[in-house]
């Protein structure tokens, strides 16, 4: 069996143009658990033959910050949904950022090189890539079970402003 990614690049997850702006803390706390995608959501389902199929074993998630410097940090909380079905937190993770320069010396974006989660899921939730050696790390958890996953990033250090969450699927 051969495993692959259904989309051919990052996509965007989550993304916030200046973090020091006051929006939502908890999905969770939301009321409101209507069927069909929230702003926000990402659906991982598509089309395939006469229905539709979730193509999402795993999720592999990156972050990037403009204005971080090393040693800043970004909290994000990852949600998961299905169709009728409340929001539920996966995870609760802690993004430090390093040297990595997301386009260049010349780039005032970093990439997050290290993760520290804590894990509201039923399964296990990888921190990959990186240890601190100023590379891009990576957090990887098994998607399956869910159809719409979105993001809030909830807390920051630093000097960050303009923030991004991108993913891929397995």
């Amino acid at each position: 069996m051969i495993i692959q990614t259904y989309i051919s690049s990052y996509q965007r997850l989550g993304y916030l143009e200046d973090i020091s702006v006051s929006h939502p803390s908890d999905y969770s706390a939301l009321t409101d658990f209507a069927i069909g995608p929230k702003a926000g959501e990402i659906d991982l389902t598509r089309e395939y033959g006469t229905g539709v199929i979730t193509c999402a074993n795993a999720v592999c998630l990156i972050v990037r910050a403009r204005g971080a410097s090393a040693g800043d940090t970004l909290t994000q909380d990852l949600y998961g949904r299905v169709d009728g079905g409340p929001v539920q937190k996966i995870a609760r993770i802690v993004w430090q950022f390093g040297a990595a320069r997301a386009d260049g010396e010349t780039s005032d974006y970093l990439w997050a090189e290290t993760a520290t989660v804590e894990s509201f899921h039923p399964t296990g939730i990888a921190v990959c890539g990186s240890t601190g050696d100023s590379k891009v790390g990576s957090v990887l958890f098994d998607a399956v079970g869910y159809r719409y996953l979105s993001s809030l990033f909830t807390d920051y250090t630093g000097s960050l402003t303009e923030v991004e969450c991108l993913y891929r699927v397995y």
